[in-house]
């Protein structure tokens, strides 16, 4: 199961959030503007392959075969049980 695209930038929020992140710092990170992160937050753009690359990199999500999975997230806290990217669903 794939995540619908308008629900991207929900799971990047809340990812961002967990770590105490400033918009302007995920985009410092990211190489691209607050805006950007902005926009992808409130689903009024998409990511480029470029982006998902690097949130993938720095939330250690991973990339496999088009879909974005659930590789390893900090599980010892309520809210990161709460905002696992589940892109995929596992098998």
């Amino acid at each position: 199961m794939t995540i619908h695209p308008l629900q991207i930038g929900l799971k990047v929020k809340a990812l961002r959030k967990t770590k105490k992140m400033t918009q302007e710092d995920l985009a410092e990170i990211t190489g691209v503007s607050w805006r950007t992160i902005s926009n992808l937050e409130r689903s009024l753009a998409l990511p480029t392959l470029k982006l998902i690359y690097d949130l993938s990199q720095h939330f250690n999500i991973s990339i496999d075969g088009g879909h974005i999975s659930e590789r390893e997230l900090d599980t010892n806290t309520q809210a990161s049980n709460n905002l696992k990217p589940r892109f995929k669903s596992e098998e």
